[in-house]
C-alpha cells in the first residue's frame, strides 16, 4: 500500500479559491485544489500548513465578507504544522540568492522541512524557476492540475 501523500499548497493555490473561475484555467486550478483539499479531509493525502503559509494568507484582503476565513477553514485540516527554525530560515535565504522572492523561499524550505511529497503552486513564474534549480531543490514541485492527473488512480 502507498503512503498517503503529504502536500504543501502555497498561499497562490488557496487564493485560486477566490478567483473569478470565469478564466478555463482558473476554473481548472480551483477544481484540482478543491479535491486536493478533499482527498485531504478524507484523509487520502496530508495537507501541510507552515508558519509562513498563515502569516502570508493573514494579509489577504477578506473579500466579500468571508473569504480569509473560508481559506483558513480549508487550512484547519492540515495535519501538519511546520514552524519556523533557523534550519528553515538558512535554507530561505539560500532560495532567495537563487532569485526566490521572499515568501516562494519560504514556502520551499518549509516543504523541505517537513518531508513533503510535493510542492503545489499556481504561479507560473515560481514553477519556471523551481523547475530550472530543481538539482537544488528537495521537494518536487507541480501546479496541481498537472500533479492531481499525473496521481490519480
Amino acid at each position: 500500500m502507498n503512503k498517503c501523500p503529504s502536500v504543501y499548497l502555497d498561499a497562490c493555490c488557496f487564493c485560486r479559491l477566490l478567483d473569478d473561475p470565469s478564466q478555463y484555467r482558473v476554473r481548472l486550478e480551483t477544481e484540482a485544489v478543491v479535491t486536493i483539499l478533499e482527498c485531504c479531509d478524507r484523509g487520502e493525502m496530508s495537507l501541510i500548513s507552515s508558519d509562513a503559509l498563515e502569516f502570508e494568507l493573514q494579509r489577504i484582503p477578506n473579500v466579500e465578507g468571508e473569504g480569509r476565513e473560508q481559506i483558513f477553514a480549508f487550512l484547519g485540516a492540515a495535519k501538519i504544522f511546520v514552524e519556523t527554525t533557523d534550519s528553515i530560515e538558512d535554507r530561505a535565504e539560500s532560495f532567495c540568492k537563487l532569485g526566490f522572492t521572499l515568501y516562494d523561499a519560504l514556502h520551499l524550505a518549509f516543504a523541505e522541512a517537513s518531508d513533503a511529497t510535493v510542492f503545489l503552486t499556481t504561479d507560473d513564474r515560481l514553477l519556471k524557476k523551481a523547475i530550472s534549480y530543481a538539482d537544488n531543490i528537495k521537494v518536487r514541485i507541480f501546479n496541481p492540475v498537472t500533479w492531481l492527473m499525473e496521481n490519480q488512480e
